[in-house]
């Protein structure tokens, strides 16, 4: 499957692997796209850049912002949103092996937010890293 990236951030056609062989990169960009989003995989990309962190490794692939997690889905949904004082860090993507990603991130939140299913969740970070074990 190739999907052209109209931002101009990465040049030539996207083009996404499928199957096992594909990088936790490609498959995060690959669930991007099936959620039929406003923001491209690109625009995602580098609004993380920017105000939170992208972290990228051959296991785990991860889009993340220090928030609050008494913000609304709304202020959740915008990436270039984050906080100065957070208590939660809001995953927007993550791919691969999920239990490496915890060790990525820069500094301990106890809370961890994210979509699942188009539900938001806000659960102590101690439970997430549980499920992700």
């Amino acid at each position: 499957m190739k999907k052209k990236d109209e931002s101009g951030l990465f040049p030539g056609p996207l083009v996404l692997v499928a199957g096992p062989l594909a990088s936790p990169f490609e498959r995060a960009a690959r669930a991007h796209l099936s959620l039929g989003s406003d923001w491209s995989f690109a625009e995602v990309v580098e609004a993380h850049a920017g105000s939170g962190y992208v972290l990228v490794t051959p296991e785990v692939f991860l889009l993340g912002r220090a928030v609050n997690s008494d913000w609304s889905d709304a202020e959740l949904c915008d990436p270039h949103l984050w906080s100065a004082e957070p208590d939660c860090w809001h995953v927007w993507l993550l791919a691969g092996d999920a239990s490496r990603a915890w060790g990525l991130l820069p500094y301990e939140l106890p809370w961890v937010s994210f979509h699942r299913r188009g539900r938001l969740r806000v659960l102590r970070e101690e439970a997430v890293r549980r499920m992700t074990v």
